[in-house]
């Protein structure tokens, strides 16, 4: 199938949609992995038209130090005419990083992804104001008298790897760690795509076609089916009882955060799709996708 001639009925049926679109999207130097991880979190945020109960997805990068934390996102930016933010920590403070480049404010309803790169070295205010922004939809603005919306899901970067010698997310504060819904990691040690299974010779599709794709995409109102609703619960069951047995009082807690983020992972797997229903298929992906990515950063983080 030529890329030129893929339409986007043919794409959502397509079983490695979401590594496609990745391929697409991701700067060769880096794992495909981070433009998968960038794409759920993409479709996952709100738009001010479609009502959508659920908060989108917050995502911690660990990219090993060769791979640029600033071009992540640089494709998706273009191809979704600026509904992504690129906020380099580098040069922020507090002010700037509630600010774009051109001095407004980050409060365009149409902005879908904030990337956060290098995140070591934002002070501890920052993370804060950045961890309220995840947990409540609003961050403070620069006169810390007020709030506006968040600037719709959020990633931050970090280095991690062999040739790292810290991991930096140990200069995360604890409530900006919490926040993460999960950690996705590339370095040359992990595998080039979140489902390890995933053929290596995937056609990508044309860059201008992807980013409708997307956009088009956000746009679903998705529900869950009552298959899916059972499934979930079985598959967090799967999952998480090893790490829900004791006798402290976090189980619940645990298995809540837990369910709701396979829940927010399904429903942005099915977007991918093009498809208003969440079914066990995919709950069955946001499962394998859970599973790859880290989730001990809280403990760290508190350590």
């Amino acid at each position: 199938m030529e890329t030129s001639e893929t339409t986007g009925t043919e794409l959502a049926a397509d079983p490695n949609t979401r590594q496609r679109l990745a391929l697409t999207l991701t700067p060769n130097a880096i794992p495909p992995r981070v433009g998968e991880a960038l794409l759920l979190q993409f479709v996952s945020a709100p738009v001010p038209a479609v009502t959508q109960e659920r908060r989108p997805l917050h995502l911690g990068l660990g990219l090993d130090r060769r791979y640029s934390s600033r071009s992540i996102a640089a494709e998706l930016r273009t191809v979704t005419d600026g509904a992504v933010g690129l906020i380099p920590c580098e040069a922020a403070d507090r002010t700037a990083a509630m600010y774009t480049n051109a001095g407004g404010p980050l409060t365009d309803p149409q902005t879908a992804l904030t990337v956060y790169s290098t995140i070591r070295f934002a002070d501890p205010e920052l993370q804060t104001a950045i961890s309220q922004g995840m947990r409540t939809g609003n961050v403070p603005t620069w006169t810390a008298e007020d709030t506006h919306s968040a600037p719709g899901a959020i990633t931050m970067t970090w280095c991690t790897g062999p040739h790292q010698r810290d991991d930096n997310y140990a200069e995360i504060v604890p409530q900006l760690a919490t926040a993460l819904d999960v950690v996705v990691t590339a370095d040359l040690t992990t595998d080039r795509w979140l489902n390890s299974a995933t053929p290596n010779q995937i056609e990508p599709v044309e860059p201008a076609f992807a980013g409708a794709y997307l956009n088009y995409a956000r746009q679903l109102t998705t529900t869950l089916t009552t298959e899916a609703r059972d499934h979930l619960e079985r598959e967090y069951t799967a999952s998480e009882a090893a790490r829900c047995t004791g006798a402290d009082n976090t189980g619940s807690s645990m298995r809540t955060a837990t369910t709701d983020i396979l829940e927010r992972l399904a429903i942005a797997s099915a977007r991918l799709e093009h498809s208003e229903t969440v079914t066990p298929a995919h709950v069955e992906t946001a499962r394998r996708l859970y599973a790859t990515t880290v989730h001990e950063i809280e403990e760290k983080a508190n350590a």
